[in-house]
């Protein structure tokens, strides 16, 4: 009796008679994401931030990030940077490797030196929650490898 049941209930699925429900929550498009957004939606992803002036500033670590927006919030830039130098080789090196990810050196106004990380984001045309916590999984990755740059950098110096 049982496979004659089967039988039945997989043909009326087939004709359509009976639909199976599986009701998708609606995907919700971001088409900008203000600072107080940003801040929300990292809380949901596990990181405490808290906006600072036109941005987002995270600190984990005892290491501050930035998070900056355009004039109309449709791209995010991730920022971090530390004072010292590393050499154009190394850094074309992890640029090379790390396509997703950018490692910059900067001349400051006081002639120090800083190597920076930075990731654009853009949500041009709208941006799911998920594609958000992309970006967010980008930058721990990012910062994970930035810091390997870094230590390696150190251990040389030491």
């Amino acid at each position: 009796m049982s496979l004659l049941y089967f039988t039945v209930v997989f043909m009326l699925i087939l004709s359509g008679s009976v639909k199976r429900s599986h009701a998708q929550p609606p995907i919700v498009l971001y088409p900008r994401v203000t600072p107080g957004e940003l801040v929300k939606l990292l809380g949901e992803y596990g990181i405490a931030a808290q906006i600072h002036n036109d941005g987002v500033i995270v600190t984990r670590d005892g290491e501050k990030s930035y998070y900056f927006f355009d004039d109309d919030c449709r791209s995010i830039q991730f920022y971090i940077g530390y004072t010292m130098d590393i050499s154009l080789e190394k850094i074309n090196a992890f640029n090379t490797k790390y396509k997703y990810v950018k490692c910059i050196r900067k001349l400051m106004p006081d002639n120090s030196t800083v190597v920076a990380l930075e990731i654009d984001f853009s949500m041009i045309g709208g941006v799911t929650k998920e594609a958000l916590f992309c970006f967010f999984r980008t930058i721990d990755f990012g910062l994970r490898v930035y810091h390997e740059l870094i230590e390696s950098e150190n251990e040389l110096h030491s």
